[in-house]
């Protein structure tokens, strides 16, 4: 109805039902229009209220569809079958009368950004401040609202639209990348090693250039919002290799939290899972995203880090994956990843 698919319940203005009864049947429907200008009606209570007007028309549910018999016209609908005998539309109720509520399209610019898989909803605001965003060619500030459907939006002369697809990934970054999308130094960046993917593709959270490990990729930032925001303690877990020896007390220290930079880190969880002679290996388990803690950690208790591997986030494992490669999140992997509670608070940012 009016290029809509419509379901049972669905809320279509009963003018559009009453001009589909007018064309297929060629009938006056002035008491039809007096009762359904200005109202909302859902489509079977529409054709109610259009029998009176209509009376010698036959028209009955049946087989999911709306018949007009001798007009061979089907208006289709996918909902339970109901028959003549028992067609009894006075049960339905709750329909909603006048005109029906317009609600606000616009929505924070910054959410636009993320979901035209500009960015990370944090990446996005910062590229408002910096000023590489414009609405309607007038350069955006935070918390400006936008219209997706008519404003223009451009970031550095491009202009956005809507990611359709939504798509996420998980990338076993190698070291020697940078965790951005472009680099003005021509260093490496992931997106070189997600080309193929199809659709573009931002990083969720950091990984430094000389860390390697899980990283999440996606054009959906929602998503990206869930992983990273300070709301949330999301947890990740990483392998960390030292040169030298590493005792408990130590280990107490990074557990119990750490000042770095004159700001205590959260406890985190810290084990010792292999020793050797020339290196301790370490299992680090953090539920905060501060950039490089992992590393001034261990600078301020005199232990070299040779290497850092971000094997888990959230329950979901890097598993087998090969470096370089990347591959997609089942649904399992996503339902889990979506469903963090909000009580957590954690930061994907720089690890």
């Amino acid at each position: 109805v009016n290029g809509h698919r419509c379901t049972l319940f669905s809320e279509i203005p009963a003018f559009y039902m009453a001009a589909f009864l007018y064309i297929t049947l060629c009938r006056p429907f002035r008491a039809l229009q007096r009762r359904a200008r200005g109202a909302a009606f859902g489509p079977v209570a529409a054709i109610d209220r259009a029998l009176p007007a209509f009376p010698s028309v036959s028209v009955y549910i049946k087989a999911g569809a709306i018949r007009l018999p001798k007009r061979g016209i089907e208006l289709s609908y996918r909902e339970t079958a109901w028959s003549a005998s028992t067609l009894n539309l006075s049960c339905i109720h709750n329909i909603p009368e006048g005109p029906p509520k317009m609600k606000n399209e616009k929505i924070r610019l910054q959410k636009f950004l993320a979901q035209c898989a500009v960015s990370s909803r944090r990446g996005a605001e910062e590229m408002i401040a910096a000023g590489k965003v414009k609405v309607n060619g007038r350069p955006a500030k935070l918390g400006d609202k936008v219209d997706p459907f008519h404003d223009k939006v451009t970031v550095a002369g491009k202009r956005l639209v809507n990611a359709e697809k939504k798509m996420y990934i998980m990338l076993h970054k190698p070291r020697g990348f940078v965790t951005t999308m472009s680099d003005e130094q021509n260093r490496r960046c992931v997106a070189d090693l997600v080309a193929d993917a199809g659709v573009r593709l931002f990083p969720v959270g950091r990984l430094d250039r000389n860390s390697e490990g899980l990283l999440f990729m996606t054009n959906d930032g929602e998503f990206a919002n869930i992983l990273t925001h300070p709301s949330r303690h999301v947890a990740k877990v990483y392998r960390v290799t030292v040169r030298e020896a590493v005792g408990e007390d130590k280990l107490d220290k990074m557990r119990d939290g750490m000042m770095i930079e004159g700001k205590k880190t959260l406890p985190c969880d810290a084990d010792v899972i292999q020793r050797e002679e020339s290196r301790t290996v370490l299992r680090i388990v953090l539920y905060e995203g501060r950039n490089r803690e992992i590393r001034k950690m261990c600078e301020q208790l005199g232990l070299t880090v040779i290497r850092l591997k971000r094997v888990e986030v959230a329950g979901v494992k890097l598993g087998m994956l090969p470096q370089g490669r990347w591959r997609e999140l089942n649904e399992k992997e996503i339902h889990r990843l979506m469903s963090i509670s909000t009580s957590k608070k954690g930061d994907a940012e720089n690890d």
